[in-house]
């Protein structure tokens, strides 16, 4: 829902506006004002943004679960627009700008560029509404990831990788103190068995994968 905050001045403010998941809004407000406020207020729940000089308040009445990508690469931009597309609210994040950003990521309701992946996670919401999908472009960048993804609340976490890869990840954070059974709460190879193979397809597959997660937890 977005409010314009009015003036003292003003006597008749202009109704809320309510901005559908399908991308149409309700109310007085012009559309694309309406998007750019909810586009620029990103994940926030309650937002105040000032736009052409007026000052709206942005406020998510409801939510469908957060994504956050973790990887900039091939799979993660056919992902970002599914995700979006099916309801999460979606944050794209990666250590290189060149691939982070807004021509790569048209829909993504907020774009992070990090200085490195160490701490990636700091200062994010991510509790059990939160889907962390973690699609790197490296074996190390991935299980510094999983390490910190163990350590939050999130209701999902993926990692994208063979058994092998995994295994060897797995191993590897044993040796750093983890145990076998904080592991079962990740879906490795991330992403329902439909013999995908194409990034397209692997995008499909994980975006199935949250659907269901969802679903799930919605029961």
């Amino acid at each position: 829902m977005i409010t314009e905050t009015p003036s003292g001045e003003e006597t008749n403010p202009r109704p809320p506006c309510l901005l559908l998941s399908d991308g149409a809004s309700i109310g007085q407000l012009d559309l694309g004002i309406a998007k750019a406020l909810v586009t620029n207020a990103g994940a926030s729940k309650v937002a105040l943004m000032t736009h052409q000089g007026k000052r709206f308040f942005v406020e998510a009445l409801c939510s469908e679960g957060t994504v956050y990508i973790w990887g900039a690469g091939h799979i993660s931009r056919e992902l970002a627009p599914l995700t979006r597309h099916v309801g999460f609210q979606t944050i794209v994040l990666d250590d290189r700008q060149e691939f982070a950003n807004r021509d790569h990521f048209e829909t993504a309701d907020e774009i992070i560029v990090l200085n490195a992946f160490d701490r990636a996670m700091d200062g994010l919401e991510i509790n059990e509404d939160s889907y962390v999908v973690i699609v790197t472009r490296g074996h190390a960048h991935d299980k510094t990831l999983l390490a910190q993804a163990l350590g939050t609340n999130a209701g999902y976490i993926g990692m994208i990788g063979s058994r092998s890869k995994r295994d060897a990840v797995y191993d590897a954070l044993c040796k750093e103190g983890f145990s076998r059974e904080e592991f079962k709460r990740v879906c490795s190879p991330i992403g329902l068995d439909i013999g995908a193979e194409t990034p397209a397809e692997i995008a499909v597959s994980i975006v199935a994968e949250l659907i269901k997660a969802r679903a799930e937890k919605n029961q």
